[in-house]
């Protein structure tokens, strides 16, 4: 239904995060341009709030005309523009977003703060405090938009291995087959954006798991295997799991997302995405050293309990858990993230 060419004029309202400590709208954006912290803060108090995917459907809904996220400082602002110049991505069944939405250089959100004499690293402090009230930014935005819509179907992937002893729940197993296919224009030598390690290899131990206990003596628990859609949009396939389930989610024991394996070298500590969020820490670790693996007890790798696809089935209360080498490292982690990470050389060698 909307027309694919939007415009508004207005002072954009910066909100900070977007939301209080109790999660809820801060400020009536109805009719706003809106500029709000990408970040995922923790704020005052420990308080953590909604994702900024989150965020910005909460501001969509309350009527806000456009939505313009301020990327956290240092982003690297070549690959978000690159990625955001293929295109976004959203589920039929999700409420259409604000008329107008984008990132903002940070640059160009520093310009625009400091006309309420703010700069991007003060907003971000000031925003953190629990008594933080939106700012009306003295400066008069005029935006314009034109979107091109297509619609098409893709689809999770789903297995079963039935248990023994009916009635004893499931475990899911879950990691996502997509990547993004051609990432590079016409002129570049290496187009295509292949995901070997993001996640070829998540879904290669997935396959290998479902061969090897098809091939044993049944476990007590259903054992389901998911590949899921449009991971790397937002997480989609597996929202869209978790709000259309085909088993109920309250059977589901654990779910246990493999992403991005090949990483770290064989033998490395195990680290856990997660740790310390749903209770699970103690028997992960005792099964990693029965293995003879030493544990990463830290909390580094939480920094990406958001990332992937085990968020969307936390929210909706089941267990979910990432356990591995290759967030054990951060270094090693990092060195993939800032190279090849969503790019065409994320391929074999």
């Amino acid at each position: 239904g909307r027309n694919p060419t939007d415009r508004v004029t207005g002072e954009p309202l910066f909100v900070g995060y977007g939301v209080g400590a109790d999660g809820k709208l801060n400020a009536d954006v109805k009719g706003r341009i809106v500029l709000m912290l990408s970040a995922e803060p923790v704020i005052e108090g420990g308080v953590k709030l909604p994702t900024s995917r989150e965020r910005q459907k909460l501001l969509a809904g309350a009527g806000a005309a456009a939505v313009l996220v301020v990327p956290p400082p240092g982003a690297p602002w070549g690959g978000m523009r690159a990625q955001i110049a293929t295109g976004s991505m959203r589920l039929a069944s999700d409420d259409i977003g604000a008329p107008i939405g984008g990132l903002v250089r940070g640059d160009v959100a520093d310009t625009l703060l400091r006309t309420a004499r703010l700069s991007v690293l003060d907003a971000q402090l000031r925003a953190a405090n629990l008594d933080f009230a939106p700012v009306t930014l003295p400066v008069t935005l005029d935006l314009a938009t034109s979107t091109s819509v297509r619609a098409f179907e893709s689809h999770n992937v789903i297995g079963k291995i039935p248990g023994s002893k009916p009635g004893s729940g499931a475990v899911l197993l879950l990691g996502h087959w997509d990547h993004f296919g051609i990432c590079r224009s016409e002129e570049a030598e290496d187009r295509i954006c292949n995901g070997a390690v993001d996640n070829a290899s998540g879904m290669a131990v997935l396959l290998t798991v479902a061969e090897r206990l098809a091939r044993g003596a049944p476990v007590e628990r259903d054992v389901y295997f998911m590949g899921t859609t449009a991971e790397e949009r937002g997480l989609l396939g597996a929202y869209y799991f978790a709000d259309h389930p085909v088993v109920p989610l309250k059977d589901i024991a654990v779910a246990l997302n493999v992403d991005t394996v090949a990483i770290a070298p064989a033998g490395a500590p195990v680290a856990l995405v997660g740790r310390g969020e749903n209770g699970l820490d103690s028997i992960v670790d005792d099964i990693a050293k029965s293995l003879g693996r030493a544990v990463d007890s830290d909390t580094e790798a939480n920094a990406f309990i958001r990332r992937q696809d085990g968020w969307a089935l936390g929210a909706k209360g089941v267990k979910s858990i990432m356990a591995g080498g290759s967030f054990s490292d951060m270094k090693l982690l990092q060195a993939f993230l800032t190279t090849v990470y969503h790019q065409p050389d994320d391929e074999l060698t």
